[in-house]
C-alpha cells in the first residue's frame, strides 16, 4: 500500500522541526560550555537522539500502513460477508449497512442509511421487530426473531422516497434477525439472513457429518 501524501508531508515537517531543534540545541550548548570534550559528548548524544527519532518515524509509518491494510481487509470482509450487517438505533433507524444488506433489501446504501428498518418488514410482522428492538437494549445477550421482508405491501412506505420504486423488484422473503446491543448501549448490531439459505447451510453441514 502506498503511503499517503499527507502522511509523508506531516513526517517531513516533523523531521524539519526536529532538525531545527537539534541545531538550536547545539548552538545553545556551544554558548554555555568551553570544554571541547563536553561539546563533543553533547553533539554525539544529540546525533543519537536524532537517529532514534528517525527510527521511531519509520516505525510509525509502518504501523500506519499496517492499520490501513487491516482496515481495508476489514472493510472487504464486512461489505462482502454472506450475511447482511446492520447497525440500528433504538428506534430502528439504519445507521450502517454492508453491501450484502443493501442487496438483500434492494436499496442503495446512500438511500438505506437514515431510513427505518421497519419500512422493509411486512405489516403483520412489525410486532416481532419492535419486540426485538425493545428486548435487545435491555439484554446483554443476543436476541433474534423471524420476519418477512415485504414487496407488495408497500402502503406504509413514503411514496416520495426513491426506495419505493426499488423495492418492487424483490420478492417477499422470510429472514432471521440476530441482534446484540453495542458497548455504549445506544445502538445494536444486527445480522439479517434469508431463512432458506440458513436451512441450506444447516442441511449441507448435516449431510457432511452423516
Amino acid at each position: 500500500m502506498k503511503k499517503s501524501r499527507n502522511t509523508s508531508d506531516n513526517f517531513t515537517e516533523m523531521r524539519q522541526q526536529a532538525e531545527e531543534h537539534l541545531k538550536r540545541g547545539v548552538k545553545s550548548a556551544l554558548k554555555f560550555t568551553a570544554s571541547p570534550e563536553e561539546m563533543q559528548r553533547l553533539v554525539h548524544e544529540l546525533a543519537i537522539h536524532q537517529i532514534e527519532l528517525e527510527m521511531q518515524q519509520e516505525e510509525l509509518l509502518q504501523a500506519r500502513e499496517e492499520l490501513e491494510e487491516a482496515l481495508e481487509r476489514f472493510t472487504e470482509l464486512y461489505d462482502f460477508a454472506p450475511l447482511g450487517y446492520l447497525t440500528l438505533a433504538r428506534d430502528g433507524t439504519i445507521l450502517q449497512a454492508n453491501l450484502t444488506a443493501t442487496k438483500l433489501l434492494g436499496v442503495e446504501r446512500s438511500l438505506l442509511v437514515g431510513d427505518r428498518f421497519e419500512r422493509f418488514v411486512a405489516t403483520e410482522d412489525l410486532p416481532y421487530l419492535n419486540a426485538l428492538l425493545e428486548s435487545v437494549f435491555k439484554s446483554d445477550g443476543h436476541v433474534s426473531c423471524e420476519v418477512k421482508l415485504h414487496n407488495n405491501e408497500v402502503s406504509h412506505l413514503r411514496t416520495d422516497n426513491p426506495l419505493f420504486q426499488k423495492r418492487c423488484a424483490l420478492p417477499d422473503r422470510m429472514v432471521r434477525i440476530d441482534a446484540v446491543v453495542s458497548c455504549d448501549g445506544q445502538e445494536c448490531r444486527a445480522t439479517v439472513s434469508e431463512i432458506c439459505k440458513v436451512r441450506e447451510v444447516l442441511e449441507r453441514d448435516h449431510a457432511l457429518n452423516t
